[in-house]
């Protein structure tokens, strides 16, 4: 049976513009590969389109079969899931994804919340502050490692309290 990778993804604006991060983890939550990237300042969900882009590049790069995208953009996902119409400024690129999906046997694209993709979270906040890349993951901080692991663990945080909490 071939392994299905997830592709978590997620953005952040600030003033000087928007960053986009992502990462790929096996079937068992591990992490094998991440990205972080500066980028100009667009809507949420053309910035959530780039992000998925990218992703599927770097999927595609390690050779998997089957993906599951998370993003935190529903808007997003109703356009790539054929369900909400494709605003003119995003035909281009929603036929780019589109044309990389076709590479895969299998694929999906579902919602995550927030609370809940912290780890991608964290890397499209880096991402805003300094010029991010692919990221190489043995060297990753240990801040971010903690936070990869507790998602895998289905941890989940609010924002506003910034309290820890289990997802049920």
């Amino acid at each position: 049976m071939e392994e299905e990778i997830k592709l978590n993804v997620d953005v952040s604006l600030d003033h000087s513009g928007g960053g986009i991060g992502g990462l790929l983890r096996n079937s068992s939550g591990v992490c094998f590969a991440m990205f972080s990237e500066l980028t100009e300042r667009d809507t949420i969900y053309a910035l959530e389109l780039l992000a998925i882009s990218h992703g599927i590049s770097l999927v595609s790069a390690h050779g998997v079969q089957k993906m599951w995208i998370e993003s935190g953009s529903m808007f997003a996902i109703d356009i790539l899931n054929g369900k909400s119409d494709i605003p003119w400024t995003q035909i281009q690129q929603i036929e780019t994804i589109r044309t990389k999906l076709r590479v895969f046997n299998s694929s999906r694209i579902t919602h995550i919340w927030c609370e809940s993709n912290s780890a991608a979270d964290y890397l499209s906040k880096r991402s805003c502050t300094i010029k991010g890349q692919d990221l190489d993951i043995s060297y990753t901080s240990p801040n971010l490692l903690s936070i990869i692991e507790e998602d895998s663990q289905g941890n989940m945080y609010l924002r506003k309290e910034g309290v820890k909490h289990a997802r049920s």
